[in-house]
């Protein structure tokens, strides 16, 4: 299987990677820029165009190596799966919650889990956001 894995996060895409490739996948690991990563909240939309032409890039990158399987390890990156037009799966760890990237048309994205240690979620392509569970 032909998979990508997008930011290297702790070393968590490496490590993953190096695991696929051992089981016979043939894994490429995408660097994002993350302009602006360092700057305080409040300044980093000022990047945002910036993030956007690199974003582009990434999308091209992907489309044309063909992967069947797109993982992303940073939950606001799951926007290029639903810009793309490619199936994702995203993997968000710390105090977050898992929210659906942006689909096109959509101006805004609900979340689909309650604040968690850590979450996983799967792009519109490929699974449902869960609904919230009742208390």
């Amino acid at each position: 299987m032909r998979i990508a894995e997008i930011n290297d996060i702790a070393s968590v895409a490496s490590e993953i990677g190096a695991g696929l490739r051992a089981r016979g996948h043939e894994v490429t690991l995408f660097h994002p820029r993350l302009v602006g990563a360092s700057l305080h909240p409040q300044v980093k939309p000022i990047t945002a165009p910036v993030r956007a032409l690199d974003w582009m890039d990434l999308i091209r990158r992907i489309r044309a190596g063909n992967f069947e399987l797109v993982h992303i390890h940073y939950a606001y990156l799951g926007n290029i799966g639903s810009l793309g037009g490619f199936p994702t799966s995203s993997t968000a760890t710390g105090r977050t919650s898992a929210a659906p990237p942006l689909s096109p048309g959509r101006l805004s994205a609900k979340p689909c889990a309650t604040p968690a240690t850590s979450s996983t979620h799967a792009g519109p392509r490929v699974l449902r956001c869960p609904r919230p569970r009742r208390r």
